[in-house]
């Protein structure tokens, strides 16, 4: 399972109003294959939106090792055109300490659920 609860200072350089935010997730195979696609609901002109949304995935214990779960942030701007604020990954995918931290103490968790804060990197630098 992964959850969404917030977002933080979210701007766009260039804009003084606050974007309109989404969150786009994707479980990725060992092989960088899409297994899974999902996405939070559009916050409106919100810089700390609040979503609260949580993700399901069908996914055995015996396939985490092999399994990336990318997280992206996205505004949508005007004409349907969408920019990526920043992503970071979890899993085999990720490359940051926290990441590698968080994801860890997930899979040795028993049923327990482990929150972290993530701090959105441009992409390619995390993915």
């Amino acid at each position: 399972m992964a959850e969404v609860i917030k977002g933080s200072a979210f701007r766009l350089a260039g804009s003084s109003r606050a974007p309109d935010t989404f969150v786009k997730l994707t479980v990725q195979s060992a092989e960088g294959r899409s297994l899974f696609k999902s996405r939070t609901p559009t916050f409106t002109c919100n810089p700390n939106p609040m979503w609260k949304e949580n993700f399901v995935y069908p996914i055995n214990k015996s396939q985490l090792a092999g399994i990336t779960l990318k997280v992206g942030v996205w505004a949508k701007k005007a004409m349907k055109r969408r920019h990526l604020i920043g992503c970071f990954a979890l899993g085999r995918g990720g490359l940051g300490e926290e990441e590698k931290s968080h994801w860890q103490d997930m899979t040795e968790a028993r049923g327990e659920q482990i929150c972290r804060w993530h701090r959105l990197v441009a992409e390619g630098k995390n993915s």
